[in-house]
């Protein structure tokens, strides 16, 4: 019963609706629903894409290839440097090549250092060790105890500096044991006549020094020798405030010194106006060797004579220190400061033949009382060893040191 009234009800609207007239002829729609039907049922057409999306595709893939590549070579390098001590590290922009040398670390043992390092701490190390002839006391409290030797021909007394480390301030300690220290064929020395039958003494003030001579012991009959012995006792303890050595033998008595005659004591003197040279005795130890008078016989009058004795080789084993070829001028108008102007050579340079003859000019302006030399070396501006020139450099403490520990 639904049913009919709904049919009834369609009926109705369908009759409400504007009528609509096809003019198309039959053929027409026909042909019109076979295409239709025909195109229903063939293959779909592949559609066509447009180039520039590929085109996207692959540049994102090739540049996220790219940036995988980038970060595995960093990766690769942060590895190296972490496993290589001598790697390069990366600079800022405007750093050049130096900078980036100089910058290369090297690793000693278990300390880094960089290259500059090194070579200052090598450089420091060669110039602790270089000075074979004079000794500066600095800040150091150590005594210095100067002994005095004679070379092998017997012509010269050859002073030596004690310097203790590790001293009782006993001189006592020193003189009397003047035989263990030094080793004759080792320095090419002679240790006569400090060898035996000699006993020195010293009161608590060092004012006072006695030398006692065994009984028994027959003095050279040498002029010479006697001539070199009051020199070695000059040199051993004019540094002392005592002004003359007591003399007795062990008997209590006025000693025999040969020549020197039988005395009760001998002046101590300042030794003084000296010419240092070099003395070698085979292949021995070298050692600075003062010299009081010229090739003449003269004693030196002033720094320059000593100067031009320098120039000049006494013998096989004396040699000169300054090249006999070079000419130089000196200005003695300082009483402290001794000023030295040589003139080009081509023996000169950062060498030991240029630094022996600097340490002996030291020693010389130390005996004529300068407290300190100004050299200069045309053609050389830099240093020479451990020497600045044209800068002042001090005399001295000591002569042909030898270190004790």
């Amino acid at each position: 019963m639904n049913d009919h009234k709904n049919d009834t009800e369609i009926t109705k609207h369908l009759k409400d609706l504007p009528n609509v007239k096809d003019h198309r002829s039959k053929e027409t729609v026909y042909n019109q629903v076979m295409d239709e039907l025909n195109e229903e049922y063939s293959p779909p057409k592949r559609k066509k894409v447009h180039w520039v999306i590929p085109s996207i595709a692959t540049a994102a893939v090739l540049l996220l290839s790219f940036i995988i590549l980038q970060m595995t070579d960093i990766a690769d390098d942060q590895a190296a440097e972490e496993t290589d001590p001598f790697a390069v590290q990366s600079v800022d922009e405007g750093e050049n090549e130096d900078e980036i040398e100089n910058e290369v670390e090297v690793e000693n043992e278990d300390t880094t250092m960089n290259r500059e390092e090194v070579e200052v701490e090598e450089e420091t190390a060669e110039e602790a060790s270089e000075s074979e002839f004079i000794y500066y006391q600095e800040d150091s409290s150590f005594p210095i105890f100067q002994i005095a030797v004679y070379d092998k021909q017997g012509q010269y007394v050859i002073p030596i500096s004690l310097v203790s480390t590790s001293s009782t301030y006993n001189p006592e300690d020193y003189y009397n044991r003047i035989s263990t220290f030094i080793d004759e064929v080792e320095y090419g020395v002679e240790l006569f006549p400090f060898d035996e039958g000699f006993e020195f003494e010293f009161d608590e003030s060092n004012e006072v020094i006695r030398l006692t001579v065994d009984s028994s012991y027959d003095f050279p009959s040498s002029s010479t020798q006697a001539y070199l012995f009051q020199e070695a006792i000059n040199f051993m303890f004019s540094n002392f405030s005592a002004n003359e050595l007591e003399v007795r033998t062990t008997e209590g008595e006025d000693a025999s010194l040969g020549p020197i005659g039988e005395v009760d004591s001998l002046s101590i003197e300042s030794v003084e106006r000296l010419a240092f040279q070099i003395y070698q005795y085979e292949d021995s130890k070298r050692l600075l060797l003062p010299i009081a008078e010229g090739s003449d016989g003269d004693e030196f009058f002033t720094i320059d004579e000593a100067l031009v004795a320098m120039q000049e080789s006494r013998s096989d084993f004396v040699e000169a220190v300054i090249p006999s070829d070079v000419e130089f001028s000196l200005d003695p108008s300082n009483e402290s400061r001794l000023e030295i102007d040589f003139s080009e050579h081509s023996d000169f340079g950062d060498n030991s033949l240029t630094k022996d003859m600097i340490e002996a000019i030291l020693m010389t302006a130390k005996s004529f009382d300068y407290d300190e030399v100004e050299l200069s070396i045309e053609g050389i501006e830099e240093r020479i060893g451990h020497f600045y020139l044209g800068e002042a450099i001090d005399v001295p403490d000591g002569v042909n040191p030898i270190v004790l520990h």
